[in-house]
């Protein structure tokens, strides 16, 4: 089962086995600016962190559209 970040925020695996792809295509589109929900930060090391509010992205699941 897929790590719970916070109550705030939803990991890009999390959501993206909620949403039936794979986690890696939620990964890559966060980091190309492509996804409508968070975004990627690239940090010092080399490493990306990634942030997905968790109300809109559980609203997104529910609904199939984008809050507003």
């Amino acid at each position: 089962m897929p790590r719970k970040v916070s109550d705030l925020h939803i990991s890009p695996e999390e959501f993206a086995k909620k949403a039936g792809v794979a986690a890696s295509t939620i990964r890559n589109q966060m980091r190309q600016g492509a996804f409508p929900l968070g975004y990627a930060a690239k940090m010092k090391g080399g490493g990306w962190c990634y942030h997905i509010p968790r109300e809109p992205a559980e609203e997104y699941l529910r609904t199939g559209r984008l809050p507003a």
